[in-house]
């Protein structure tokens, strides 16, 4: 196994929690992005679920390549929206969670062609846990709370 390919998910998971936390907490998310972070989640599961149900070989590359080229352009989708309601710095955060995207998906297709399931499996786990987080706190739970501020 690569390390470099688990430290790049570990840097790109602080980065994206950073965001999450410090940024969506502190303006909350309007419908549409609380309805578009977890398409976004969901492109890079599909990505992730490929790798992990269907074999390398050289007939499935294009598709794990198309996959990651519909993640890598879904993820930026809401920047019509974040030009209105983000600063400066969320935006920065959010040019280098751009960067890492393909990159992440890229070290997901080497563990893929090498079959180095169980970094897949983990990955697969946490940002799943993490699109269960998103949509129940964002449109169950945050409404609520926003209330009773």
């Amino acid at each position: 196994m690569k390390p470099w390919i688990v430290a790049f998910f570990v840097l790109q998971a602080a980065v994206m929690l950073f965001d999450e936390f410090y940024f969506h907490w502190r303006r909350g998310l309007p419908r549409w992005e609380r309805i578009g972070h977890p398409i976004d989640t969901l492109s890079v599961l599909a990505v992730l679920g490929f790798s992990i149900y269907v074999e390398p070989t050289a007939k499935e590359i294009p598709t794990f390549a198309l996959l990651t080229t519909i993640s890598s352009f879904c993820v930026t989708k809401d920047e019509w929206i974040h030009a209105k309601l983000c600063g400066g710095f969320e935006h920065w955060a959010h040019a280098v969670l751009f960067l890492f995207h393909p990159i992440l998906l890229l070290g997901a297709g080497w563990l893929w062609w090498t079959r180095e399931r169980p970094i897949l499996f983990l990955e697969t786990a946490l940002i799943g846990t993490f699109l269960v987080y998103q949509v129940t706190y964002w449109n169950f739970l945050w409404p609520n709370l926003k209330v009773e501020r």
